[in-house]
């Protein structure tokens, strides 16, 4: 299988009904990403259930952005080369000073996702590795990396922009706010591309 998976052509409804699946995620990333961070003290079933959601959505929004752990695509896989026509996945650099392993992060924190999380596996009794992440913090990435994407739409006039913005106009409405001196630990980062 290529890195993009086998691409079929897609009606022009379909784009926009795909365009509309992608920026559901985001919002809904945006909703549960704000109900995380005005969450004080010990955490509820409420507080829980934002947290999962933030990770879902994180991950379904990494996976359309960066492709799996690999950075490959399946073919069945929503990605932006359906939208813009090319290859495309958010660049290393360029956030918070000098992020150098921007899109590796992205996709190393899916990795632990999927198999910290995802699944009952035997790493959740017998790994002792503390893994600090911020899901708030996680939320701003991806959506960096999708207003990232926005402005690729942006250079082609693309007709699912309006879709896009206003899932950004929804997104940075949220005041999602990391508390000042959030630590985490280091970044697990993915493979690079081939």
């Amino acid at each position: 299988m290529s890195k993009h998976g086998s691409r079929g052509e897609r009606t022009p409804q379909q784009i926009q009904d795909a365009a509309r699946q992608v920026a559901l995620e985001w919002t809904r990333l945006a909703d549960s990403a704000h109900e995380l961070s005005i969450a004080n003290g010990a955490r509820t079933a409420r507080d829980q259930a934002a947290f999962d959601s933030c990770i879902v959505h994180s991950r379904c929004l990494i996976n359309f952005l960066c492709g799996n752990t690999r950075g490959e695509w399946k073919a069945i896989d929503i990605q932006p080369i359906d939208f813009l026509g090319f290859a495309w996945f958010p660049q290393d650099g360029g956030w918070e000073g000098d992020r150098s392993h921007f899109d590796r992060d992205l996709r190393g924190r899916m990795a632990v996702f999927n198999r910290e999380v995802f699944h009952l596996s035997w790493n959740r009794v017998t790994n002792d590795e503390v893994i600090i992440w911020s899901i708030v913090r996680l939320a701003m990435l991806v959506g960096h990396a999708m207003s990232l994407f926005i402005i690729e739409l942006q250079k082609i006039e693309h007709p699912t922009l309006p879709t896009f913005e206003l899932a950004y106009t929804h997104f940075y409405a949220e005041s999602l706010g990391v508390p000042d001196g959030f630590q985490e630990t280091r970044p697990i980062l993915a493979p690079a591309r081939t």
